[in-house]
Parts: C-alpha cells; sequence; structure tokens
C-alpha cells in the first residue's frame, strides 16, 4: 500500500519534500480520503494468483526498500 499510503494527489498532505510522511496518516480520515485508490488495490490484489502475488510483491519491496518513513523498519 506504499502508493497509496503516499499517494501526493490530495491537498496539504505533502507540503514540503522534506516531509517524513503524509500529515493524515494518523488521523480517521486518512481512508476516507484515500478509499477509491486503496479499495481499487485491494481488487487487484484479490484477482491475483500465488504466482502473481509473488512478483507483485517483490517488485513493490524492490521499488521501495530502504526509503525513509513511518512505518517500515528495514533493518528488521
Amino acid at each position: 500500500m506504499w502508493d497509496e499510503i503516499f499517494y501526493d494527489q490530495l491537498p496539504y498532505i505533502f507540503q514540503s519534500p522534506y516531509q517524513f510522511g503524509p500529515l493524515d496518516l494518523n488521523e480517521p480520515e486518512f481512508y476516507k480520503m484515500r478509499k477509491i485508490i486503496i479499495d481499487n488495490k485491494l481488487d487487484r490484489i484479490r484477482q491475483m494468483d500465488s504466482s502473481e502475488l509473488k512478483i507483485f510483491f517483490d517488485t513493490e519491496y524492490e521499488k521501495h526498500k530502504n526509503l525513509h518513513n513511518p512505518i517500515v523498519n528495514w533493518d528488521n
């Protein structure tokens, strides 16, 4: 859900390129503001078979690994 969490097309969520994460990350409106894109991602994932899931998750991991963020501790 990296792209959905760090979705930068919402107004005022990212105000600086040095921000650690979206300003609404711990707010009740977080899901509501991203509902369509989150639900679309979940629908895509539901339709994948096990080999597609593996490729998808491997690709997502490689694309985002070691990026500084408030969610994942890459050292674990």
